[in-house]
This record gives C-alpha cells, structure tokens and sequence, in this order.
C-alpha cells in the first residue's frame, strides 16, 4: 500500500509539472486553469484519499470545494474542500464539519471534525 500511495504522489507531482503548477524551468508558459482542471479531477475521482486531498490543497475554484464538502463519500475528503473554503461559504462549512463529527468513519476523523468546528467557529467570532 505505501508503494501504491508513493507512486499516487509521484503522478501528481508528475502532472504538476506537466502543466506548469511546478516548473522545471522559471519560464513557464503552461496555464494554470490546465493545472486547475487536473486538480479538479483527481480531487473527485482519484481513488487514493491522499492524492484526493492533495489536489484539494490546489484548488481554488469555491463552487467546487463547496461541492465537494457537500458531496464526497469520504469525510475527510469533504473536511479538505471545506477548510479551503471562504467565509462566503460558511453554512457549508459548518454543515460539513458538523455532519463529519456526527457520522465521520473514524473515532479521529469525528473528533477532527469537533476540534474544525471549534476553530472555525472561534475565528468567526473575533471577525465580527
């Protein structure tokens, strides 16, 4: 299994590079809605979670992290989209941390969950 998550890692680095998100040279002419459309995949089909959440972090389309968050069969795939996600999104958010600590697969992934909301919450606080 670990050989298998390495060589999911090394993919996407791989396609990273591929379209210009990581550049082997400074001169890059890629463009970065190419590298957007890849994440974009990987993030919904990929069957690693690692290799899900990874391509979560580059992300910066909020329409599909919140889809995401709302969507994904795996919590923790939907906890990644939405701590991505700006306050803009904030039901989404909170429903999805919510739901996650209610009926996430693990005991860490609830307890991650309560420990998110607590977070998110406590900034929203000292924002307004």
């Amino acid at each position: 299994m670990r050989f298998e998550r390495f060589v999911g890692l090394a993919v996407l680095v791989a396609a990273m590079v591929m379209v210009g998100c990581v550049s082997q040279s400074p001169m890059s002419d890629r463009s970065p809605l190419a590298g957007q459309a890849m994440f974009a995949d990987i993030a919904k089909n990929d069957e690693d979670p690692a290799l899900r959440i990874a391509a979560i972090e580059k992300l910066t389309d909020q329409a599909l992290l919140a889809d995401l968050a709302r969507n994904a069969k795996d919590y923790s795939i939907r906890m990644a989209a939405a701590d991505r996600l700006d306050r803009s999104y904030h039901d989404v958010v909170t429903a999805t941390y919510v739901e996650a600590a209610r009926k996430g697969e693990t005991v860490e992934i609830r307890k991650d969950a309560m420990q998110k909301l607590a977070a998110y919450e406590g900034r929203g606080v000292a924002q307004r």
